[in-house]
């Protein structure tokens, strides 16, 4: 954070809000620890507060997403889980490099974004064509309304488009899989 050239305003920014809410509570103590090296405001780290100008703004946790336990995956080991993936999406395990995707299709998640990022690395190192594959696993979510409807859909065009333009018969290099999957399955996904 203090590398930020706008780091400053950031805080300054965060410290104007009444309650600011984190992903984790590792997250909490991360940003306690970033205030308390500008020394000029008053932690509380028992009631998890900060007093800025006779107000005190409290820090709450507030997950967003599903809790992955201690964050260990409990997957077989690596190169089972990944000729498993392999062998599922029909690809060569010597010559593909895998990045994995796991979200809610959700016009939030940035997906098209990630979609744009793959487009950009495959103009930027073409020798990636043929070789680089991203798996986005995208959980339908909310399908009746329209603005999920319409991320839906341009999460669809975007990876058909870039498919189109740089893959052939036997390569993609945007897998969508829109699923709602099991546990196991994502666990063996990010292993």
């Amino acid at each position: 954070f203090s590398v930020c050239p706008w780091a400053r305003q950031l805080l300054d920014g965060l410290l104007g809000s009444s309650i600011i809410g984190f992903q984790s509570p590792s997250d909490r103590v991360n940003f306690l620890e970033c205030v308390e090296q500008y020394n000029e405001f008053a932690v509380d780290r028992t009631a998890m507060t900060i007093a800025v100008e006779g107000r005190d703004i409290s820090l709450r946790v507030y997950p967003a997403s599903i809790e992955w336990g201690d964050g260990k995956i409990d997957a077989p080991p690596f190169d089972e889980c990944r000729a498993a993936v392999c062998e599922q999406l029909v690809l060569d395990p010597a010559k593909v490099r895998l990045a994995i995707g796991v979200d809610r299709l959700d016009y939030t998640k940035g997906i098209t974004e990630k979609f744009l990022a793959v487009e950009q690395l495959l103009e930027r190192y073409p020798e990636q064509k043929g070789r680089f594959v991203l798996v986005q696993i995208a959980e339908p979510s909310r399908s009746k309304l329209p603005a999920y409807i319409d991320a839906r859909t341009n999460v669809r065009s975007t990876a058909q488009r870039i498919n189109g333009r740089f893959g052939n018969a036997d390569y993609c290099p945007i897998l969508l899989l829109e699923a709602h999957p099991a546990e196991d399955e994502v666990a063996r996904f990010m292993r």
